[in-house]
């Protein structure tokens, strides 16, 4: 029986960001955020943008200290600080994709350290064993 650790990962990551992205449109059709300036002068909207732009800088920590490819990289940082907790859900989908379907939780938390999808390092030297 095969490994479905990979699947589910990438099942939650989809249902992650769809999940925002439906709350995003749904808040969005009754007003624009930005139209609400009235926000910014409110002490708890300023603490949670903070709180969640300090959460999101530490998810990219941890893809920047376990992922070689600076492409990889890239895409992930503009994703979370762009699209926030629907870039937290394709992350993690995206995450689970790169690996076969034998990946474990380890191998998940660790990334590409050991080439697990070097088909997207950017150092074209590294040989594959």
């Amino acid at each position: 029986m095969k490994n479905l650790l990979r699947k589910k990962l990438i099942a939650y990551g989809l249902v992650h960001a769809f999940l925002m992205l439906g709350s995003v449109v749904w808040a969005s059709m009754d007003s624009f955020v930005l139209n609400q300036g009235v926000l910014f002068e409110k002490p708890w909207f300023v603490t949670t943008l903070l709180d969640l732009y300090l959460a999101l800088s530490v998810i990219y920590i941890w893809i920047h200290v376990t992922t070689k490819a600076v492409v990889c990289r890239l895409i992930a940082f503009l994703s979370l600080m762009l699209l926030g907790n629907i870039g937290v859900g394709l992350v993690i989908a995206f995450r689970a994709y790169a690996f076969t379907d034998k990946m474990t939780w380890k191998e998940f938390l660790k990334g590409d350290l050991n080439n697990a999808y070097p088909h997207f390092n950017s150092n074209k030297n590294n040989k594959q064993e």
